[in-house]
C-alpha cells in the first residue's frame, strides 16, 4: 500500500471519527458502553483533526476537507456494512462480488488493489 499524503490521513481519520460519532447518535439499543464518554472522547479527537485541517488550509476558504471526510464517513459506513455482509457470504459469492466490485471501481478510474 502506498503511503499517504498529510491530507489523505487527516481526511481518513476525520471521516473515521465523524462516522463514529454519527453512528453513537444514531444508536439507540441499550449498550454496554457509556456512549456519552465514548462521544465527548470522539468529538475531542475530532476537534484536534480539524485544528490540523485548519492549519493546512489557512486562507483557503473552500472548506474542501471538512466537506470530503463528511462524505468519506458516510460512505465508509455504507462500505463497512457491505463488508459485514460479504463476510457472511459463501466464499464463492464473496469472491464473485469482489470480483464485480473491482471491474466496477476500474471503470470509474478507481484502483483500490484490495479484496473487500
Amino acid at each position: 500500500m502506498k503511503k499517504l499524503t498529510e491530507k489523505e490521513t487527516i481526511i481518513i481519520y476525520a471521516g473515521l471519527i465523524n462516522a463514529l460519532i454519527d453512528h453513537i447518535e444514531a444508536d439507540f439499543r441499550p449498550s454496554i458502553f457509556n456512549r456519552q464518554s465514548l462521544k465527548m472522547k470522539s468529538k475531542s479527537v475530532l476537534d484536534e483533526l480539524l485544528k490540523v485541517e485548519a492549519d493546512m488550509y489557512k486562507g483557503d476558504p473552500s472548506g474542501e476537507m471538512t466537506d470530503q471526510y463528511l462524505d468519506a464517513g458516510n460512505l465508509m459506513i455504507t462500505f463497512f456494512k457491505l463488508g459485514i455482509e460479504m463476510a457472511d457470504m459463501d466464499q464463492v459469492k464473496s469472491e464473485g462480488l469482489n470480483t464485480q466490485l473491482n471491474i466496477l471501481f476500474k471503470n470509474y478510474g478507481i484502483n483500490l488493489d484490495t479484496n473487500f
